[in-house]
């Protein structure tokens, strides 16, 4: 968190930038309470997951029909609230928080960084997990720990090149961290996607950030965990590095056919979503509840309990399951309401892994059952080395590290030849482009 104030050079640094000054002890309490609220916010959003599936599996049990009542009345609820009390909590979280950075410090990026966004997000993201979407906890805890971080300079006056960068790329990557225990993912993820370059002169803030928000989970969570769980597998015949290319090919085209048909999609109906939103909410709930019904209630919810099964129980999960959860994901996302796609998009690639694990049956599954899945995560977000370390850090699969990265690589070329942009890239510079025309504004491009 040290460094020189911008406009001074090295060894004419003001007092209130010294280690010992009081203005100093002011921002690193400040930074310190800001990086425990984000291992608070991923904490309780761990048992909301929780507490979430148990009710569904619940409302499932009451009745078939129930999920065609709450899941478009949530969705409703969802964009109502948002649209009257927490505009700029839309979307996954991650686009807006990249969508700041391009934003100088002040009005407009407040409109996505602040305290008001962190409760929305939180808020209505845990309102979507119990309405059935399919939505991870990440990129809302990454839009949280941003807004957290990017607030405290309103209440102490920290180096300008934090204010620009650093607290958001430190919110950002905890964010990553403290919602799968992965802080090397996490760090990786804040200069890979979020910052978009190595960013050497804010590198120790966004690890201190990472490692004290995943210690507060890890407090609460009892001790150290494995986000799905241990695996020890391997890669080490011909027929299995024949299986990576294939599954590096197939599901890195699907996942950039993914990402390129909700952008498409997206686009032809924003005007629909601007003149009839709550219409369009309750439409796209009926379809997660129509893909819930025919899937047997698999779609509901984040999917990290059916990766799980998939990958560490060895459970065979009904074929569909796969593409009804893939289905559920880009519904979700079309509606805009907050949520991420990390656990659902994981969860999709296992589903697929078990899949392509019966046209490979020398090869260990979960061997190829991990490849699937950094194959069609790293094909829907295109973070390649993010999506590899992610992975290894969730299962501690170290001897899967060559094989995953290189599936990630081929994985992402592959998606890059259909979707030329980075998924939340784009979303992020559409997000700009509204903004400028609703509100006129000068931004930082």
């Amino acid at each position: 968190m040290s460094g020189s104030a911008e406009g001074f050079p090295e060894g004419e640094i003001p007092a209130r930038y010294k280690f010992f000054s009081p203005q100093a002890w002011r921002c690193y309490a400040l930074f310190l309470m800001g990086a425990l609220m984000i291992g608070l916010a991923a904490y309780v959003f761990t048992l909301l997951e929780h507490w979430s599936g148990k009710y569904l599996e619940w409302a499932l049990g009451v009745s078939w029909a129930l999920p065609f009542v709450t899941a478009p009345l949530g969705l409703m609820t969802i964009i109502f609230i948002r649209n009257r009390f927490f505009d700029g909590t839309q979307g996954t979280g991650i686009p807006q928080t990249i969508a700041a950075l391009k934003m100088e410090a002040g009005p407009n990026r407040r409109y996505l960084l602040s305290l008001r966004i962190a409760v929305g997000k939180f808020f209505l993201t845990a309102l979507g997990l119990f309405c059935g979407a399919s939505i991870g906890r990440e990129g809302p805890t990454v839009q949280i720990g941003a807004s957290i971080l990017s607030t405290l300079n309103r209440y102490a006056k920290f180096p300008r090149h934090l204010v620009e960068r650093g607290l958001i790329l430190g919110g950002g990557a905890a964010g990553i961290a403290a919602s799968f225990n992965a802080p090397v993912a996490g760090t990786v993820f804040a200069f890979e996607e979020i910052g978009r370059s190595f960013d050497k002169h804010n590198a120790s803030t966004i690890v201190l950030t990472v490692a004290i928000a995943c210690q507060v989970v890890l407090s609460c969570l009892g001790g150290f965990y494995l986000f799905y769980g241990e695996v020890n597998t391997a890669l080490v015949t011909v027929t299995g590095w024949a299986a990576l290319l294939v599954i590096a090919v197939v599901l890195g085209a699907l996942g950039g056919a993914f990402a390129k048909c909700l952008l498409l999609l997206t686009d032809r109906l924003v005007k629909y979503w601007t003149t009839h939103p709550y219409w369009m909410a309750g439409g796209v709930g009926l379809v997660l509840a129509l893909i819930g019904l025919a899937s047997g209630g698999l779609s509901y919810g984040s999917g990290y309990e059916h990766a799980k099964q998939i990958l560490i129980e060895g459970e065979q999960l009904p074929w569909f399951y796969a593409f009804s959860r893939m289905l559920a994901t880009f519904a979700t996302l079309l509606s805009g309401i907050p949520g991420g796609l990390f656990d659902p998009t994981l969860s999709a690639g296992a589903g697929f892994g078990q899949l392509f694990s019966e046209l490979f049956p020398s090869v260990p599954p979960q061997a190829i059952i991990l490849l699937a899945m950094v194959s069609f995560f790293s094909g829907v977000v295109q973070s390649p080395i993010t999506s590899a370390t992610i992975l290894v850090e969730m299962t501690s699969a170290y001897e899967m590290i060559l094989p995953l990265l290189i599936a990630a690589i081929i994985a992402y070329e592959f998606s890059h030849m259909i979707c030329r942009n980075s998924l939340y890239e784009e979303i992020s510079e559409t997000f700009l482009r509204v903004f400028r025309e609703r509100h006129g504004k000068e931004m930082q491009s």
